[in-house]
Parts: structure tokens; sequence; C-alpha cells
């Protein structure tokens, strides 16, 4: 049985940490040093949260990790009655984050998002409710995105602020479908 893990609506911000932007090449007058030129979205998120880096999970990690999947799957979530949430904390813990891929956020120490990925499919994408909107979002997917060519994912279609937010960052829709343990409509997506 696989459980797909849904993206919370205000998970969006994205950040290319460890890639350079050749279209920032365009805009200049004179030929620089491409170490040196820093990506505007990264810019914006180094304004927002001074000390931070994205990283391999720890096992450590895992408490925080389940405590950020639960609150945000319950206000993201709300058309699913929050006891299905509850009901899932320790098969989160125990089975399905270890058996993924998983890079947390971590900002002054603290983990403060993490996105999950099972053979280039994002299973879960998730930020502590408290630092939602400061860009955390936007650099785990880029981070994501820098690792795979393609990467795929399912978002609840009452989600709609998640499906805006992976539309934006050029993800496509490929069809839905109806998952089992919730009995709600998935949309399927895509990029790359």
């Amino acid at each position: 049985m696989n459980l797909y893990f849904q993206v919370h609506p205000a998970v969006t911000f994205y950040l290319w940490e460890y890639t350079f932007n050749f279209t920032s090449l365009k805009n200049l007058k004179k030929q620089e040093d491409p170490s040196k030129i820093k990506d505007p979205q990264k810019q914006e998120t180094d304004k927002l949260i001074r000390d931070y880096r994205i990283r391999n999970y720890r096992e450590t990690d895992l408490d925080e990790m389940v405590r950020i999947w639960y609150e945000a799957s319950v206000i993201a979530h709300s058309f699913i009655p929050s006891s299905f949430w509850a009901s899932q904390k320790s098969a989160m813990k125990e089975k399905y984050l270890p058996f993924a891929e998983n890079f947390v956020f971590e900002a002054d120490g603290q983990v403060t998002g993490f996105i999950s990925i099972v053979r280039r499919k994002v299973c879960a994408l998730f930020v502590a409710p408290e630092m939602q909107g400061k860009g955390i979002g936007r650099a785990l997917l880029e981070h994501a995105k820098n690792l795979n060519r393609k990467l795929s994912l399912k978002v609840y279609r009452e989600n709609e602020n998640a499906f805006r937010f992976y539309s934006k960052y050029g993800f496509v829709v490929l069809g839905e479908e109806v998952d089992k343990l919730t009995s709600c409509v998935q949309i399927l997506m895509e990029w790359g």
C-alpha cells in the first residue's frame, strides 16, 4: 500500500542554491565571474532567512519532520478529517520517511521544512506553518529539480494553493485519480 504525502498550499517559494542562473547573463554589461553572480531567488531567501542550508536528513530529524508534516497537513487538507492525519503519524516516522530520499531545510540550526522523493516522485513537500512564506518550499523544490531531470507528484484537487504553486514552477497536469485512503481526487503532475 502506498501513502502519498500531499503538499501544503503555502509550501511555496523555491531557490536555486546550487546552480548558476544562466539567464542572468543576458542582463550583464560586462563579463563577470559566474561564481560571483547571485541568483535573484536566492537573494530573496537570503533576506528572509539568514543562516540556512539544505542537507540530507538524519534519523534524529524524524520527530520534527513528522511534526511539520502533521501540522501542515491538517491546515492544507481541511477537507480530510484531522483524525486521518493523526492515524498516519507512526507510519510516516517508521515506514514512509525512512524509505524516501529526504532533504531538510535547516534555518538557524532548526529543521523548518523537508522534501521527500522516491524514484523521481515528490512524495512530500512540507514547511512548518510558522515558517511558510519565506522561500523554504521553493528552495526545497529547486534543490530536487537540480538533482532530477524529471519529477512527478500528486496533489489533492481541493488543495488549490498547492496546485497553483506547482503549476507556477513548471509542473503540468497528466491526469487525475482517486486516492484509495481518503477517497479524494488527486491531480497527477509532472515536471521536466
